[in-house]
């Protein structure tokens, strides 16, 4: 169990598991799991929700969390931003964003310890981390919880090679913005792909410490202004071309654009069901 949890952070239920397919769940108590310590398998999840809606304060919060993983146990954090820019460990922010029209409007740059694009986040918008051991979890299962929860909600969507979510068939977005991205970072190691076509409402990131901790987290566009944000990102020829993206069009959209009646607390109900199905088999 974490030491403590973190000012303005709230236990919304833990779950652990009972027997091949069971779990037991507390609801909003924390306190000491009996989880045993056992490498690469999921005896309990705890999920958390961060009433902030400070940038800066919310990445502090996750990279509390991450360096007190449990064993055993995934951390699921959701939390939302006030209008913010949330640039990439290693972007330069007067590249990536128009800082005056940032400064005019209101609107906070901050820098998260993960690599990846720039992300325009509003309370439209709902991040979700993932924390556990690195022996236990990765980037692909992450996705595939997200997708499969996104699924069961009714959403038609896909993951592109980038590992980014987009919607099958979607209609107009912002053409040409990069918004998010996935990039998975190894020490100082890097990788990106190409983003594919689409209409992209969902980007990801994941690191891992030198403790062995593993964090993976994402944005989920439900209702986002997009004017403010096409109005704050730089999406510049030179900026594309430095990416190696010159020739590839990203087209962001809105979940609830396509899918109004859709709320954020029915997707994460999915993402908590479909965490306790994957990881502790209890299905």
């Amino acid at each position: 169990m974490p030491k403590k949890l973190p000012k303005g952070v709230r236990q919304i239920c833990f779950r652990e598991k009972t027997g091949l397919f069971g779990y037991s769940e507390q609801i909003s108590e924390y306190g000491n799991s009996s989880c045993e310590d056992r490498a690469g398998r999921f005896c309990g999840i705890r999920v958390l929700q961060s009433d902030s809606r400070d940038a800066e304060e919310n990445l502090s919060i996750e990279e509390e969390l991450t360096g007190q993983a449990e064993r055993g146990v995934l951390c699921l954090l959701f939390w939302r931003n006030e209008d913010c820019v949330v640039i990439g460990r290693h972007q330069d922010a007067e590249a990536e964003c128009r800082l005056d029209a940032a400064e005019k409007m209101g609107i906070r740059i901050v820098r998260r310890r993960t690599g990846g694009g720039a992300v325009f986040q509003d309370p439209g918008n709902l991040n979700v981390s993932f924390i556990a051991y690195a022996d236990s979890l990765d980037e692909a299962i992450c996705q595939e919880i997200l997708l499969k929860a996104l699924v069961k909600c009714g959403v038609d969507a896909c993951k592109t090679g980038r590992n980014d979510l987009v919607l099958k068939d979607a209609g107009p977005g912002i053409s040409g913005m990069k918004t998010s991205g996935s990039v998975k970072e190894e020490g100082d190691f890097r990788t990106e792909e190409p983003f594919g076509e689409g209409g992209k409402f969902s980007g990801s990131a994941s690191r891992e410490t030198p403790e062995g901790f593993f964090l993976f987290h994402a944005t989920l566009m439900f209702d986002v202004d997009l004017d403010r944000m096409a109005a704050v990102l730089n999406a510049s020829p030179a900026k594309l071309a430095r990416h190696r993206i010159a020739s590839v069009r990203s087209r962001v959209t809105n979940l609830c654009d396509r899918y109004p009646d859709l709320k954020m607390e029915t997707v994460m109900g999915a993402i908590i069901s479909e965490s306790t199905d994957i990881l502790m088999d209890a299905k």
